[in-house]
């Protein structure tokens, strides 16, 4: 459990210089765009059974 927790808190941390690097690059809509286009992906992969249950 605290191994989970070092490596989420260590994620996020991470995100942060990320972000900001990639803000000089990209305007911040295009950047939202890609993050949930990319949270859409794996969540209809990671529920993909509910997904095939409801259709």
């Amino acid at each position: 459990m605290d191994l989970a927790l070092l490596g989420v808190a260590f994620v996020w941390g991470a995100s942060y210089p990320v972000g900001k690097g990639a803000l000089f690059y990209a305007p911040v809509s295009i950047l939202v765009l890609y993050r949930f286009l990319i949270t859409t992906i794996i969540t209809a992969v990671a529920a993909r059974h509910e997904i095939a249950l409801v259709s």
